[in-house]
């Protein structure tokens, strides 16, 4: 997936309701090893490699949840993780 958009997003659902709370855009170690094609698409100079993973136990963390549903759309791979999530 070289020429595409790729975010995390943290979510809360209920049985009733849902809403989005925060979201990160995934830049691959491709591009933020090259920091000509980043400026070119207004990526901050400062921005480093992150994996998926590492973005979404970030956002956890910062929301506070202790318990999360983590799904990783592009493979369909979901599980449910209780008092943190693995990075």
């Amino acid at each position: 997936m070289e020429n595409s958009q790729v975010a995390v997003y943290l979510a809360y659902s209920t049985p009733h309701r849902h809403t989005a709370i925060d979201r990160e855009l995934y830049v691959p170690r491709s591009w933020t090893d090259a920091p000509d094609r980043c400026r070119a698409a207004d990526i901050p100079d400062t921005r480093t490699f992150a994996t998926k993973p590492h973005l979404g136990k970030q956002q956890v963390d910062l929301s506070g949840a202790s318990r999360c549903v983590i799904h990783q759309g592009l493979t369909g791979d979901s599980r449910l993780k209780r008092n943190g999530v693995e990075g």
